[in-house]
């Protein structure tokens, strides 16, 4: 059923409300690139049973698919989109088997990984560069504006290269160990060491005595001061400083932060900003040299085409390798081995994206979805806080309030490993199960669920972030309401923080100012804080003014408010009702469960975490239908393979009757044309695109089945016909990433509290400072 014709029942939406901006995602190639791989009147025949007539098709057709593949593999975008994931298999792979050097199984095998690649390119969307531009749209209020409007624009593509992470960590390890330079570096003391009257206190140590001068020092380290700065502060030389810096280090005390922080996107910058803050010197000079050809490197990568990239990267590596030793690769070639030395993130090609209000109040109508994902996050914080609070049970210390260094020292015990509990969620779907008899589709509604007396629908400050997709024929369809909405996935983020997704918008600004908004409208009896971290990856946060809490070394972050966890008290008041206060202040905070931790999670601090809403798989049967709530498709339909059952691999693969196979598993199961896959018992492994109608495909299907020990399969929904987002050469594949949130109360925020305002005034000018420039 579409929105058009279910449009007059849409259902109540809550308290859920949309952040106005939002950003799209689409995948780097049109999908219909993909037609070329199939093998259709073969696929047709194999399907009605006509076997000799499918082999003759399967002659010219399996011959003209490779062809095609060929000729793909020669298109110097897709050689350049190859080259950014892997040099290793562009040069020792995708070249020998384009000028015929290769034969046997080496061919094949290059064939089969250049299919993976398209196949990649072609169906997916993730933050990587090479999977497509980063766009940037607004929901808008103005009449007059369509259901969804956008323009296609090619001319306004741009590359951002960066250098990779785990580079710059080289370079800060080479400058800590850099005699003249290494003061340049941050000095930040330990969490533990609180400042009393004119000296020190180590919290757990209240015996320690340090001397007069190593006082002054761990005083004087704050703020991101570094050591050239501290000793121009305290009127000593560098070299007694670092006498002294040396000391204390040892002693666990202090350290030179050398490592990129984890809140910048253009750590590159940040480095070259350190070095030059150093005193006039050789070293100096060296570094800043050495930087600025890298930078340039950089800037030329971005505008070169294939060839320039190459020997841009070549000199690069080169580089690397003679100041820092640095091997630039990790990997053999594979789809996701190599460890390259930089990364692109390409933007804009979608030019006046908006949201009109038809389809703005369609995209609403998530709000029972989101409240069951909601009531869900509630169930696994809980199951988390029962174990916690047992230990504090145990130890008679409910209903006090004490530092929350003292609690973790008296509570180390860490939380078993393992994934979130998901007993409630499954215990929910296999009730509805039991009820409904499903069929192709399974249809609830709120009052259905309601109706299992499991769940409590019933929320109230959350904020999260879902990725949806449209099924529809295009833009003109959407504006008629024929279209379905998929929740594709929900993550418990805010996306004006998320530095990779976030940074290259032109209103960078005034966005992070309505998420910092957002924040303070949603958690109103307790703020929310994040745990510093010195890890990065694709979802490094900016702050937004949020408390960070440093839980070894008191750091200085670009736009948070760093609190060392010295400063922090429990309050244990029952097993879902603890928070953290600032001590000496009325403010309490709940932690935002972090997605990566320096060191392994103490089970207490779960009891002060607030409730990530985000989505987890419906698994409780092998086989299950799409699954809608509300009008909201919510999951795909979905197969479950064990080892046994996965598809058999033996045979010559490119012979007809390895593709025969194929089809008669596929058919065997009931699975569509096409389908992603993902792989069990092999970590995480991103989903992967099965075209059955494609011989090609088949094979890359079966190599990724090696070493895993089963496979999960979802329709391809939206299919190929149902792709709005086209331009000449077809459509794409695509999904909007918005933000929701849920206000604790109606009338929160009606009126700018005053500290919101010095907090948001504070946030312009860091956000300001943070923004990429074109």
């Amino acid at each position: 059923m579409s929105h058009r014709e279910r449009e007059a029942t849409q259902p109540a939406t809550g308290g859920w409300r949309f952040l106005e901006d939002f950003s799209l995602r689409r995948a780097g190639f049109p999908f219909d690139l993909l037609a070329g791989l199939a093998c259709p009147t073969t696929y047709r025949l194999l399907h009605q049973g006509s076997t000799e007539e499918a082999r003759a098709a399967f002659l010219e057709e399996s011959s003209a698919a490779t062809d095609h593949l060929l000729q793909l593999g020669r298109e110097e975008r897709v050689q350049q989109a190859i080259y950014m994931n892997s040099p290793t298999f562009y040069r020792h792979g995708l070249l020998p088997l384009l000028n015929e050097e290769q034969t046997g199984k080496r061919r094949r095998s290059a064939q089969t990984t250049l299919t993976g690649y398209l196949q990649r390119f072609c169906a997916k969307n993730d933050t990587a560069s090479y999977f497509g531009p980063l766009n940037y749209g607004r929901l808008s209020r103005e009449p007059g504006v369509p259901a969804l409007r956008y323009r296609l624009a090619p001319e306004a593509l741009r590359s951002h290269v960066h250098l990779s992470h785990w580079v710059v960590a080289e370079l800060y390890r080479a400058m800590a160990e850099d005699e003249e330079l290494r003061l340049a570096l941050p000095l930040e003391r330990s969490a533990l060491v609180v400042e009393n009257g004119a000296g020190v206190t180590i919290l757990g140590l209240p015996g320690l005595r340090l001397n007069a001068s190593s006082a002054r020092v761990l005083r004087a380290c704050c703020r991101g001061r570094s050591g050239f700065d501290v000793a121009r502060r305290l009127g000593l030389e560098p070299a007694a400083l670092d006498a002294i810096v040396r000391q204390l280090t040892a002693t666990g005390l202090l350290r030179l932060r050398a490592e990129p922080p984890a809140d910048r996107l253009e750590v590159l910058s940040a480095f070259r900003e350190t070095v030059a803050a150093a005193p006039p010197g050789a070293a100096r000079a060296g570094w800043l040299g050495f930087v600025d050809r890298i930078s340039d490197l950089l800037r030329g990568f971005e505008v070169g085409k294939l060839a320039a990239r190459i020997s841009l990267t070549e000199e690069l590596e080169r580089l690397c390798a003679q100041r820092l030793g640095l091997n630039p690769r990790r990997g053999a070639g594979g789809l996701y081995m190599d460890r390259f030395v930089l990364f692109e993130q390409c933007g804009g090609d979608v030019e006046g994206l908006a949201i009109g209000e038809r389809l703005a109040g369609a995209l609403s109508g998530i709000g029972t979805a989101l409240d069951l994902i909601a009531w869900n996050a509630r169930e696994v914080a809980r199951a988390y806080q029962r174990p916690a609070w047992a230990l504090v049970e145990a130890a008679g210390l409910a209903g006090r309030t004490m530092p929350l260094l003292e609690l973790l020292e008296r509570l180390p015990q860490h939380e078993p490993p393992g994934a979130p509990d998901r007993t409630a969620w499954r215990r929910f779907w296999a009730r509805i199960l039991e009820r409904l008899a499903p069929g192709p589709v399974l249809e609830l509604s709120r009052s259905q669920i309601e109706a299992t007396g499991l769940v409590d629908l019933s929320v109230g400050g959350w904020i999260t972030a879902p990725d949806l997709m449209l099924a529809a024929t295009g833009s003109d369809a959407v504006e008629r309401g024929d279209f379905r909405i998929v929740l594709a996935e929900v993550h418990p983020i805010i996306l004006a923080a998320q530095l990779h997704s976030a940074a290259y918008r032109s209103d960078l600004e005034s966005v992070a100012l309505r998420a910092r908004r957002a924040l303070e409208s949603t958690f109103v009896d307790a703020e929310e804080a994040i745990l510093a971290s010195t890890r990065a990856s694709k979802i490094t946060e900016a702050g937004l003014q949020r408390v960070r809490i440093h839980q070894e070394w008191l750091g200085q972050s670009a736009d948070a408010e760093d609190v060392p966890i010295a400063d922090l008290d429990a309050e244990l008041i029952e097993a879902h009702g603890c928070a953290l206060r600032i001590r000496g202040t009325d403010r309490r905070l709940h932690l935002r469960r972090p997605f990566f931790m320096d060191h392994p999670m103490p089970a207490v601090l779960g009891l002060f975490e607030r409730p990530q809403v985000l989505a987890m798989e419906i698994d409780v049967a092998d086989h299950l239908p799409r699954i809608v709530v509300d009008g909201i498709v919510i999951q795909r339909e979905r197969w479950r393979f064990g080892l046994e059952d996965l598809p058999d691999s033996k045979g010559d693969r490119e012979s007809f009757e390895f593709y025969a196979s194929m089809v008669a598993w596929q058919r065997r199961h009931g699975l569509p044309q096409r389908v992603f896959g993902r792989m069990q018992g092999r970590g995480e492994v991103k989903p992967f695109l099965i075209d059955f109608a494609s011989p090609l495909s088949c094979r890359a299907l079966v190599r990724e089945c090696r070493g895993a020990t089963g496979m999960v399969i979802t329709e391809m929904y939206p299919g190929p016909s149902d792709l709005w987002l086209r331009g000449p050469a077809g459509g794409f594949t695509s999904e909007l990433r918005l933000n929701a949130y849920y206000p604790a109360g109606d009338d929160a925020l009606e009126a700018i509290p005053e500290g919101l305002v010095a907090r948001l005034e504070h946030l312009r000018q860091r956000m300001a400072a943070l923004h990429v420039e074109d």
